[in-house]
């Protein structure tokens, strides 16, 4: 039973037969038939194709794969098998265990196939996406060098099924009117950009447009418990990413140019929204895209993306499959420490790390709270150390400051401070001058 690893990123079973070379019989190796007549060689652990393009005969296909893996050598071949794996994982057919076992691994390598379906994008000679246009340029480069590298996530098909439900249903509702995957364009510095918008539905006077996104959970400061769909003003309160958020301000710029109608354009989200710290809510949320992103801006981006080959985002590293495979070098990120727009840009376990802090915080304070009442008008001592917790009298004071400072004179200022509660009246109060009265000291503290 042999494997290849196909264009759809998933394994496929095929017919095979295998093949040995002299020199390389370490390798496993195995021969099998693509349209029904030309011949392939491929590797069994990855599924990939040793020759660039099939051959006419099984004898010109073995001959071929000879010249290129011993040109290669063992090392690169090796290499090139390492990466695969980690982008990939090993085929079906080195998947030990019970049938049970075997049963999953086909069924799940069958529901990853059928959640990306036939989407395929496509970009003409050169052209780059808006998506790529936002990121750090070295993916564009290492995607065209290692095509055989995809990431593999749950969270990747989750957001293939998302979208392939919310288009057949369109297709459903509104069958001539529906447009997938229109492409919108622009070029500036000899740099063409081909934005995929993913559902567009042109009527007479307007043109609605939707990105989809999927995420596996968001923050928001909505004022009550979340509803199953959020639309209008409450949908700004959610915090989406930033760069969900341009590349939509784009798509819609970039459709005004195309139509000369009314734009009306959309981020549709399917999320999960943390609910009174206790658990999270499944949810739908509309966003208007109401900013604007001039042809300026535009440019600007172009000209970094050309010029500038560093990662955009100080998390882009941690999650890129391309330094994972150590194809690149991990050039450092060229930012300065920046406030992030919402908590999304984290990586995935400081985002879990801070959801479970806020969780914790709550938490604590609905103890507190049940603390309070059951121990009205008690207290009692922790583990002996003459701590007290719950209701414990003690004294405060009012001290008179006048007189404090008719009594200790100069000597005052040993004993009090400036209220930094009180700093902007202060800052108010001393106008212009105020520079003179204080010096300026930067720290890095940490603040939750």
């Amino acid at each position: 039973m042999y494997y290849i690893f196909t264009s759809d990123h998933s394994y496929e079973e095929v017919k095979g037969k295998a093949v040995k070379i002299a020199g390389l019989e370490w390798l496993d190796l195995f021969a099998h038939q693509i349209s029904g007549s030309k011949w392939m060689i491929s590797e069994g652990k990855t599924g990939l194709g040793v020759l660039s393009s099939p051959a006419a005969t099984l004898k010109e296909a073995e001959t071929e794969a000879a010249r290129i893996l011993k040109e290669a050598g063992k090392e690169a071949i090796e290499e090139k098998i390492n990466s695969a794996l980690k982008t990939n994982g090993l085929s079906p057919r080195y998947h030990k265990g019970s049938g049970m076992e075997k049963v999953f691994s086909a069924l799940l390598e069958k529901l990853r196939k059928q959640a990306r379906g036939k989407r395929k994008l496509s970009y003409s000679p050169g052209a780059i996406g808006i998506t790529t246009l936002l990121a750090c340029p070295l993916k564009a480069e290492f995607r065209r060098k290692y095509p055989d590298l995809k990431a593999e996530a749950l969270e990747i098909d989750d957001g293939f099924l998302f979208e392939r439900e919310v288009k057949d249903s369109l297709k459903l509702l509104y069958p001539k009117r529906i447009k997938d995957e229109l492409v919108v364009t622009y070029e500036a510095k000899n740099q063409k950009i081909e934005g995929h918008v993913d559902v567009v539905l042109e009527g007479k006077e307007k043109v609605l447009a939707l990105e989809l996104k999927h995420t596996r959970f968001l923050y928001h400061n909505l004022p009550r418990e979340p509803e199953e769909i959020i639309t209008g003003d409450d949908s700004y309160r959610v915090a989406i990413p930033e760069h969900y958020i341009t590349q939509a301000a784009i798509q819609k710029a970039l459709l005004k140019r195309q139509f000369e109608k009314e734009i009306a354009h959309f981020l549709f989200v399917k999320t999960m929204l943390p609910v009174n710290g206790s658990g999270f809510k499944k949810v739908y949320v509309i966003r208007p895209t109401k900013e604007e992103w001039p042809v300026e801006k535009l440019n600007g981006l172009i000209e970094q993306f050309l010029y500038d080959k560093s990662p955009r985002y100080p998390w882009e590293c941690e999650y890129c499959i391309y330094r994972e495979a150590g194809v690149c070098a991990t050039k450092p990120w060229n930012g300065k420490t920046e406030k992030l727009n919402c908590p999304e840009e984290l990586p995935e376990q400081v985002r879990e790390a801070y959801q479970e802090l806020q969780g914790l915080k709550v938490r604590e304070k609905d103890l507190v709270g049940y603390l309070k009442k059951e121990l009205s008008g008690k207290c009692f001592s922790v583990n002996g150390n003459g701590k007290l917790v719950g209701w414990v009298s003690r004294i405060t004071y009012q001290w008179d400051k006048n007189r404090l400072y008719q009594e200790l004179k100069d000597r005052i200022l040993d004993f009090v401070q400036v209220d930094w509660r009180k700093c902007p009246l202060l800052e108010e109060t001393l106008g212009e001058r105020v520079e003179e009265f204080r010096k300026a000291e930067k720290k890095a503290e940490f603040k939750i």
